[in-house]
């Protein structure tokens, strides 16, 4: 089995609260053969003397003369990597104390492989509490998918997991394209981009906990323009524009792109009523049929006249007091130390 080192990209900006816990479970990870690249996009808080305060050598700190985005930011960390393998990290979460052991014998006991992508979850307060999950690709285990052969909801249920920053994993060799300025989509242009030359590799165990109160999501509502859905749709326009490709775009964009009706929620409580209504349009327009779906009439109508005072709550609650317990029995992440 070959050696392959590991290079993890984090996009630093305002992290203060968090990135402390996420940088410890790294550094103390059981595989320890990376570097951590550190990219800090001109925080206004105490963020970078809080990187440079730990003393280890494997910390590779930047600082951005200008703030220049989210995606920009996560680019130029990819363009300073210098390893094997690409693992992009965000500030906030909590990862498996196995997981970058788990990403390397997955690259390096299969070849084909050109890319990653694994089963996560959502906490709110502790890490294990789960209040949203995101299932894995297949249940039973880890599985190989090479894009073109895959079952149409396996290849939909790995684009779904990849929406989620950290954990995902690519062969550096094999990133010919570069990270996307649209926020939803950034990271998803060069996974895409591997995977229909190379093999995916889907993890079904849970390495990642994602951080909710910490979202950009939450608190930056311009991430919602342009609109989420159609980031969506143009990545699968340009990533797949030849002919061979056309079925499975098309698929993408209606069957999975365009049943997302859950985004309305975050858009209602977080960005401008306006842009609600453009992703309503999105819907119909991508998916005409869902004029017949139930779900996309409780959704659609229920974000129209409910207020964002009203729903934030209702959802956090729901999240908190029934999600939960819906997901009481979920493998939670163990972390290291």
């Amino acid at each position: 089995m070959s050696t392959l080192s590991i290079s993890i990209c984090m996009p630093t900006y305002n992290g203060s609260s968090c990135i402390a816990e996420t940088i410890d479970g790294l550094l103390k990870q059981s595989f320890a053969d990376f570097e951590l690249i550190a990219v800090d996009d001109v925080s206004t808080d105490n963020t970078p003397e809080i990187i440079q305060s730990f003393n280890d050598s494997r910390i590779r700190f930047v600082q951005n003369e200008k703030n220049v985005g989210y995606g920009h930011n996560l680019e130029r960390c990819r363009a300073l990597a210098q390893n094997d393998i690409v693992v992009p990290m965000g500030q906030d979460d909590i990862v498996a104390s196995d997981m970058l052991q788990r990403i390397h014998d997955a690259f390096a006991d299969n070849p084909t492989v050109g890319c990653l992508t694994r089963a996560y979850y959502w906490f709110h307060g502790t890490h294990d509490q789960a209040v949203r999950a995101k299932p894995p690709v297949d249940a039973s285990g880890d599985v190989i998918l090479r894009l073109l052969e895959a079952p149409r909801e396996q290849v939909y249920r790995a684009f779904s997991s990849m929406d989620q920053l950290s954990g995902l994993a690519m062969r550096r060799k094999w990133m010919t394209t570069p990270v996307h300025p649209h926020i939803f989509t950034a990271h998803i242009h060069p996974m895409a981009a591997i995977w229909k030359v190379h093999d995916l590799m889907c993890i079904h165990d849970n390495m990642i906990a994602v951080r909710i109160e910490n979202s950009q999501a939450r608190h930056v509502s311009s991430i919602y323009n342009p609109s989420p859905m159609w980031t969506w749709a143009q990545m699968f326009e340009t990533r797949f524009p030849e002919p061979e490709y056309d079925a499975l775009r098309a698929d993408c964009i209606r069957d999975f792109v365009a049943r997302n009706y859950v985004g309305l929620v975050q858009i209602r409580n977080f960005g401008r009523y306006s842009w609600l209504l453009r992703e309503i349009g999105y819907l119909v327009k991508y998916r005409p049929m869902n004029l017949l779906h139930p779900a996309f009439w409780f959704y659609s109508l229920g974000c129209m006249v409910m207020p964002p005072a009203l729903l934030v709550g209702m959802v956090d609650w729901y999240k908190r007091h029934m999600l939960s317990r819906l997901l009481a029995d979920i493998d939670v992440v163990q972390p290291a130390g």
